[in-house]
């Protein structure tokens, strides 16, 4: 039991510790034989755990994108009635299930069909040019145009264009991989624009009342060489030669300044 000193002090309201030689050798922990965590044993603040999984999504420049968007439209010819894809990107694109969607002053939302780009594919730093009046004559990287419908003829006056990938969604922009839409002076069109708020919305043009400029007698639009490879793209990074300016540039339907474009693209 308790002695009477001790008694009284526990009565007063503390405790005397008892003298060492009574703690059954009991050693307090120094700092040399204390445990130390290591890194793995201590616990880790929950802020650097939600730190950790923000930088795992950090934001990429538009240039590393999703490689889908590495296949973009450079160039539409209204004369030949050809279409020009171009993979920017370090590996060769499947284009199956990919479709297009167009539309024009008398008709909206034509779909291209769901396997009329099935078995077709483009390697990285190379041209698919898809021929509307079928006149492709079997060349390498030259194909007849898919099944399904178009807002044909494509010309100057107002069009829009998307091209898809799979998982095709048509109001879903964030399925588009490219889109352009033209017209002449850059009249807005409400028949042609059916399209063009997904393709904002979707991060691949900076303002869907916002067209390339085109005159009557435009050949072409296509996209500059600044503007290669970019994903977002604007009205500014296209040009649209007139036939004055084909002619004084070199013979044929692209001229000079088109096929030195060309060549320097990656």
């Amino acid at each position: 039991g308790l002695g009477d000193v001790e008694r009284a002090t526990v009565r007063a309201g503390r405790r005397i510790r008892p003298p060492p030689e009574e703690t059954n050798n009991r050693q307090r922990p120094t700092k040399r034989n204390r445990a130390v965590p290591t890194p793995s044993s201590r616990r880790r603040p929950t802020f650097w755990i939600v730190l950790a999984i923000l930088l795992s999504y950090t934001v990429v420049p538009e240039r590393a994108l999703a490689a889908p968007r590495d296949v973009q439209i450079v160039e539409v010819d209204f004369s030949t009635q050809v279409i020009e894809l171009f993979n920017f990107g370090a590996t060769t694109e499947d284009l199956t299930g990919w479709r297009f969607c167009s539309h024009d002053v008398d008709s909206v939302r034509q779909y291209s069909d769901a396997a009329g780009l099935n078995g077709v594919s483009i390697a990285p730093g190379a041209s698919l040019f898809i021929h509307f009046l079928n006149d492709a004559n079997a060349q390498p990287g030259h194909i007849d145009r898919p099944a399904g419908n178009f807002a044909e003829p494509f010309d100057a006056a107002a069009h829009g264009l998307q091209l898809y990938f799979p998982p095709v969604s048509f109001g879903l922009g964030a399925s588009i991989a490219d889109h352009v839409q033209w017209s002449i002076d850059g009249m807005d069109d409400v028949s042609a624009d059916e399209r063009s708020d997904e393709a904002e919305t979707g991060g691949v043009w900076t303002d869907q009342s916002q067209w390339v400029v085109t005159q009557s007698d435009s050949t072409n639009i296509m996209l500059l060489e600044a503007a290669n490879g970019i994903v977002l793209h604007g009205p500014t990074d296209y040009e649209a030669p007139e036939p004055a300016m084909t002619m004084l540039l070199g013979s044929g339907v692209l001229g000079l300044s088109a096929l030195a474009r060309r060549r320097s693209r990656p």
